[in-house]
């Protein structure tokens, strides 16, 4: 479910309108509104920033390809999200459980499966061979991380946010999304970790 949350919510920001009606507010028409107004201003003014961007692009893609990419450090049928019931119903990069073909694969081969998302996959390998031998899990993990980081980077630090309206805007914007990527991540873990146990 969250899971389908943050593509929803990342699939809306790419696909969102400029609402042109709104423009960066100058400390001198900020002087003149309320705090209600001028964050319900900013709201508007940073609708469809990131519509077409191209690093929101490569997340969703990247997101879509840790899940389908199956991990060649696991021994068994067992190695890809489809053989334990995930699939994609829609174009939009969203997934369904089937949970009775879950349910078999735990009482199959619960470690392929725990492994399946939490593998650290075999560290003598690089590039490609690396990134296949990692579980799920972990694969989203270090493509979400780098890819907000690659965000931050345009956002800056809070230090520099009023430097410029579009870093301030993107860091309203990459914040919420971190902090959705991580609990995403946390709730992923723990739940692997209740059923290997």
């Amino acid at each position: 479910e969250d899971y389908n949350m943050m593509i929803d919510r990342l699939n809306e920001f790419y696909k969102e309108d400029k609402n042109t009606d709104y423009d960066v507010l100058t400390k001198e028409e900020e002087a003149g509104m309320s705090e209600e107004q001028i964050e319900k201003w900013n709201e508007k003014a940073k609708a469809g920033l990131l519509k077409g961007n191209q690093t929101l692009r490569k997340m969703i893609g990247n997101m879509r390809e840790a899940i389908y990419t199956a991990v060649s450090s696991v021994d068994g049928r067992y190695n890809t999200a489809m053989a334990i019931g995930i699939s994609t119903p829609n174009n939009a990069g969203n997934i369904e459980l089937d949970e009775n073909k879950l349910t078999a694969a735990l009482h199959e081969d619960s470690r392929c499966v725990y492994l399946l998302f939490c593998s650290a996959g075999d560290g003598s390998l690089t590039g490609t061979k690396k990134y296949n031998s990692t579980g799920i899990a972990n694969r989203l993990y270090d493509d979400t991380a780098n890819i907000l980081s690659e965000m931050k980077s345009y956002a800056g630090t809070t230090a520099e946010i009023d430097s410029s309206y579009l870093k301030k805007v993107l860091w309203l914007l990459y914040l919420p999304l971190m902090v959705q990527v991580d609990r995403f991540l946390q709730d992923l873990i723990l739940y692997l970790v209740v059923l290997y146990m």
